[in-house]
């Protein structure tokens, strides 16, 4: 199974949309430049990838990392801080750096895990946690390529922009804005909102 990274921030942020509406969305750049370049672009669906087509003939093959209907892990900060043996088990227990919530999670054999970081109390990048460890988990509902500029209030919303940053009148142009400012404080330039990249956006709901 494959594992997704959301900001502490953001991932609190997400998982507030999933508990009022029941499904979010997740906008991730697809990291090939030529298409990002200002142009006639076309995108058609084929076989688990998306073609991009130019007007003047150049074509490529674009797979996005997550299908619609995969089940995904969400990654987080974590630490193994101890161990125990009970009742002849191996169990690990995990503390997540967001909340500090610590679960106990049982191994099916007697000898301790070989990691070299089993037992310590330090936070492991949220790029090494493993599916055994993970709390969270969901299914992707719909997968598609559209500018970044093409959002829309709802999918701000889905998003999970914060409102409270807003100042005076929430309309259209705030809510687009503090998702612009979102979307900035993760992408850089050349990917930021101003350069409006071609993106996959991602739909999906906790499992």
């Amino acid at each position: 199974m494959k594992g997704i990274l959301f900001k502490p921030g953001i991932l609190l942020a997400k998982l507030k949309v999933l508990g009022e509406y029941g499904e979010a969305q997740t906008r991730r750049l697809h990291g090939l430049k030529e298409i990002n370049a200002m142009g006639d672009w076309k995108f058609k669906y084929v076989d688990g990838s998306w073609y991009a087509s130019e007007k003047h003939g150049y074509q490529c093959a674009v797979k996005p990392r997550y299908q619609a209907g995969e089940f995904v892990y969400i990654q987080e900060a974590y630490s193994h801080y101890a161990d125990n043996l009970n009742c002849g088990i191996w169990t690990a227990q995990v503390k997540y750096k967001l909340d500090e919530v610590i679960r106990y999670i049982p191994f099916a054999h007697t000898i301790p895990p070989r990691e070299k970081w089993w037992g310590t109390s330090k936070y492991q990048s949220p790029l090494f946690m493993p599916e055994w460890a993970a709390r969270y988990f969901i299914l992707i509902t719909d997968v598609w390529v559209e500018r970044l500029q093409k959002i829309t209030t709802e999918d701000c919303l889905a998003e999970g922009v914060d409102l409270s940053v807003i100042e005076g009148l929430r309309s259209d142009y705030s809510i687009k804005k503090a998702f612009q400012g979102l979307w900035n404080s993760i992408n850089k330039p050349p990917y930021d909102w101003d350069s409006n990249p071609w993106c996959f956006v991602y739909t999906f709901k906790s499992s």
